[in-house]
């Protein structure tokens, strides 16, 4: 939508769900109130209720006072422990400029458009530096919050314009304008990142880590082929240094769900059961799941044992031995109260180099290797950002 108004132009671009193309140009003189009275339109008094009280245009930006007519951006803090809600502020958010200079001239470069003294994209983000405070002597750790988010507003953009000059808007420039408003956008965008990657480098790494891990924490209320899937795809979640990783290699007439290589040369072996199984009955006798898994690790070693050359030559796993480190990942921790838990630790201390792990602890040790090398993180949403300042 072009608005011609005595001061410049104003263009709006909307958000529209029909993807035909419409330009809607007109030139508005005056203003009819409910009153019945008539008033001169101008950019003062127009482009508020254009851009639905976001961008204001006046004389005197120093003196403006916009009163209601505007929008309102409101802050609060949720407890991610109890979700109680807290008021933290709320604050008027608007664009105040003042009125464009006079027309340029016709002698100015016919290639070079006037530029918009005023241009607004509905991209906005908000930046907040909090401190989160440590164990007892450890030092406060400062933080930068970005977050990205668009106005609830019917409009992509606004550009106003200095007064109309006929012999300056040329249409066959148009593709070279386009251009060129596209290659300033990139640049700038571009800019604006790589200020931000100078700030904490790790950022992006610690946010992904942060989505990988939501997103298995998510899958645990299905069945196991899912997880298998995902772990498959990151590897790193269930063996962060591992140097190769094969998925479902048969040792005998039994299948693994994962080996690992170990830069050191050691292997790992990995068999996944679904989530939901429970580890131990009522009276405390393991379960047939946990004793299904047990059985399955112990196959894989007798295979091993009687087939060493054949699994080292021609299964590829050069140099691995006939006792190899097992790990079996199964149930959830809720599960477990402190009498299941003595009862897990005495059942592996039975069997040397065998573990067993619940997939909270598989998270959890995914998070701890996570941190150690790029730093707290949590998963902030898909608008936010978050930046080690400290």
């Amino acid at each position: 939508m072009v608005i011609v108004f005595p001061e410049g132009i104003l263009v709006r671009y909307d958000n529209v769900a029909n993807p035909e193309l419409k330009v809607r140009v007109g030139a508005l003189q005056r203003l009819w109130q409910q009153d019945g009275s008539d008033l001169e339109l101008t950019l003062t008094n127009g482009t508020p209720a254009i851009s639905e009280n976001f961008l204001h245009c006046v004389r005197d930006p120093a003196k403006y006072d916009p009163g209601d007519q505007c929008l309102k951006i409101h802050l609060f803090a949720k407890s991610a422990t109890t979700g109680e809600v807290q008021d933290i502020a709320q604050q008027k958010i608007l664009a105040v400029t003042s009125l464009p200079p006079d027309a340029p001239s016709s002698s100015e470069s016919m290639v070079r458009r006037p530029a918009p003294f005023v241009s607004i994209r509905n991209e906005f983000e908000m930046l907040i530096e909090l401190g989160v405070e440590g164990a007892p002597g450890e030092p406060q750790r400062r933080f930068l919050v970005r977050n990205q988010f668009r106005l609830p507003v019917g409009w992509q953009a606004i550009d106003v314009f200095p007064p109309y000059d006929a012999d300056i808007w040329k249409p066959e420039l148009a593709p070279l304008w386009a251009e060129c408003d596209l290659l300033a956008a990139v640049l700038q965008k571009n800019i604006r990142e790589d200020q931000f990657r100078a700030i904490d480098p790790k950022a992006e790494a610690r946010k992904e880590m942060a989505g990988l891990i939501a997103k298995c924490e998510g899958l645990l209320n299905g069945n196991e082929e899912p997880l298998h899937q995902f772990i498959k795809s990151d590897p790193q979640l269930l063996c962060p240094t591992h140097h190769r990783v094969w998925s479902k290699l048969a040792l005998g007439k039994r299948e693994t769900d994962f080996v690992f290589r170990e830069p050191s040369g050691d292997y790992l072996l990995v068999e996944i059961e679904k989530p939901s199984h429970l580890l131990f009955r009522s009276d405390g006798q393991p379960r047939e799941e946990l004793t299904h898994a047990i059985d399955q690790v112990l196959d894989w070693r007798r295979y091993i044992e009687d087939n060493l050359q054949t699994v080292q030559n021609e299964l590829g796993l050069n140099g691995i031995s006939s006792n190899p480190a097992c790990l079996i990942v199964i149930g959830r921790s809720a599960s477990l109260d402190e009498t299941a838990k003595r009862k897990l630790t005495t059942l592996q201390n039975t069997m040397p180099k065998i573990k067993i792990i619940t997939y909270d602890e598989m998270i959890a040790n995914a998070k701890a290797t996570a941190e150690n090398i790029l730093g707290p993180s949590w998963d902030s949403g898909s608008g936010a950002q978050v930046y080690l300042l400290s």
